[in-house]
């Protein structure tokens, strides 16, 4: 009789657990979504507990954090996310305490001391309050003050690259005058020449010089647009070696950059929009900082 795939059923396994809980994850951030309230002004205080001596930063990091657990706490996920359970769960077992003391153990003085615990249940907070925060799209005037604001981002041009490698790897400290040799054999031929090392970076790149330096290396992209178009030149160093390259004249796609700046205006607007709702609840409530031997 054929013998089940054991390894293989316990990975199925854990991937059907590991949907159930982002399942579970989506539906209690929608219902923290609809049926969360503000903490009341009466609400108890937010103690925060931050080692002595600790900077203005340490401090406002520490108190949102505190309000971003308690968010999470009042909208009852630390006995609703698996994560934390199993990490209760996990230091009531190291204590020798028995598993029906979990519910009392996650609701009474929950994450004071498990930074794991503390940490997720911060992360939990923030996706509620997220999940509250709405923004009305960007107006043309918006994306045009966003990019004008970040020039390096948007306009440093865009360079289509052919190249071929002469890998250091391979041909050690020969590898300069090898390819030196490997540029005047393409002298004269075509883009689509063959020669150089096998290598697993694209024969064709494009990208603006900071995408182009982020594969080939810092300051790859300046030699690159400094090269003569539309024949082979080189060698130029980059990362892994010397590249012979041919560079093809070329701008950006139409509506390539616009769709990039949309896109980062909205990650950005939503980040400030979450700090300013953050804010909010910490000016909601009275918080006590207390100072603790580190």
């Amino acid at each position: 009789m054929e013998q089940p795939d054991l390894d293989r059923r316990a990975v199925v396994t854990r991937r059907l657990r590991r949907l159930a809980c982002f399942l579970a994850l989506g539906a209690l951030l929608l219902a923290g979504r609809r049926a969360l309230a503000p903490a009341s002004a009466d609400a108890p205080a937010l103690v925060v507990e931050v080692p002595a001596g600790a900077g203005d930063d340490a401090i406002r990091r520490a108190i949102a954090d505190a309000a971003l657990i308690d968010e999470a706490v009042r909208a009852g996920w630390p006995l609703a996310d698996p994560v934390v359970r199993h990490r209760r769960l996990e230091v009531l077992h190291t204590a020798g305490t028995p598993a029906t003391g979990l519910a009392g153990l996650l609701v009474s003085g929950l994450p004071a001391k498990d930074p794991a615990t503390r940490a997720r249940l911060a992360w939990i907070g923030r996706e509620l309050v997220r999940a509250r925060v709405t923004a009305a799209p960007p107006t043309a005037g918006q994306l045009e003050a966003y990019r004008a604001a970040h020039p390096d981002r948007y306009d440093a041009g865009w360079l289509v690259v052919r190249h071929r490698l002469v890998s250091r790897a391979r041909h050690g400290a020969a590898a300069e005058a090898d390819a030196r040799t490997l540029a005047a054999h393409l002298a004269g031929a075509g883009p689509d020449a063959a020669g150089g090392d096998p290598t697993l970076l694209p024969a064709r790149v494009a990208g603006t010089p900071a995408a182009i330096d982020a594969r080939f290396g810092a300051g790859f992209a300046a030699q690159v647009a400094a090269a003569p178009a539309g024949r082979w030149s080189g060698p130029y160093a980059g990362s892994f070696g010397f590249h012979v390259v041919w560079r093809e004249e070329a701008t950006a796609p139409p509506g390539a950059v616009d769709a990039r700046v949309a896109h980062d205006w909205a990650h950005d607007h939503r980040e400030d929009e979450v700090r300013r709702a953050i804010d909010a609840l910490i000016r909601g409530r009275r918080v006590v900082v207390r100072e603790v031997a580190p």
